[in-house]
């Protein structure tokens, strides 16, 4: 076996074939000769691009890097990819349909082409929603964003769903049965209510005590913190621990 290392290249003899390997090294590319097929596999290295030669096929692969985009040819079916990379958007050709998708990107929104369905789906992003077309029914998704709330339409149900954010609490509607849950955040406690039941549940924070109420139940339980000793009242038999 030998390896020859210079400033050209290193130079190893396959093992199992006798055949020479050959892996040059400088400033534009990496060659290497497949043990298996004999066939060279070249990947090219400098500002511009990336080659290689699939040892399957014999055909090219190309990788384009510089300011605009990065492109490739895909080794299955010979066709491009194509992946724009600039200030305004990311493009890429689907290898399997040949149509494009468009991602743009800017202050305003994101915005993709389906590759299924060929529809625009459109996520609007500022200081006020992120909006999204469900690439399925067509219909939008709406999320806002600001100082107040999150607002979300199912899209499903075509429900919204609510979450408000701000110094009391946190409230969203279920997407499933269309009831209310709430978490309200504040100084004394953590209140919620279940979707299931209908019931709140209470969870006291303070100095003195945790308390919740069980959803199941409906009774409280109680846990009390300080120095002396925690307490609970077990929701099952109603008995302190």
């Amino acid at each position: 076996m030998l390896l020859q290392v210079n400033q050209r290249y290193y130079r190893s003899t396959d093992v199992t074939t006798g055949q020479p390997t050959l892996l040059q090294v400088n400033r534009r590319y990496y060659r290497s000769t497949d043990v298996t097929t004999g066939q060279p596999t070249l990947l090219q290295v400098n500002r511009r691009y990336y080659r290689s030669t699939d040892v399957t096929t014999g055909q090219p692969t190309l990788l384009q890097v510089n300011r605009r985009y990065y492109r490739s040819t895909d080794v299955t079916t010979g066709q491009p990819t194509l992946l724009q990379v600039n200030r305004r958007y990311y493009r890429s050709t689907d290898v399997t349909t040949g149509q494009p998708t468009l991602l743009q990107v800017n202050r305003r929104y994101y915005r993709s082409t389906d590759v299924t369905t060929g529809q625009p789906t459109l996520l609007q992003v500022n200081q006020h929603y992120y909006r999204s077309t469900d690439v399925t029914t067509g219909q939008p998704t709406l999320l806002q964003v600001n100082r107040r709330y999150y607002r979300s339409t199912d899209v499903t149900t075509d429900q919204p769903t609510l979450l408000q954010v701000n110094q009391h609490y946190y409230r969203s509607t279920d997407v499933t049965t269309g009831q209310p849950t709430l978490l309200q955040v504040n100084r004394r406690y953590y209140r919620s209510t279940d979707v299931t039941t209908g019931q709140p549940t209470l969870l006291q924070v303070n100095r003195r005590y945790y308390r919740s109420t069980d959803v199941t139940t409906g009774q409280p339980t109680l846990l009390q913190v300080n120095r002396r000793y925690y307490r609970s009242t077990n929701i099952t038999t109603g008995q302190p621990t």
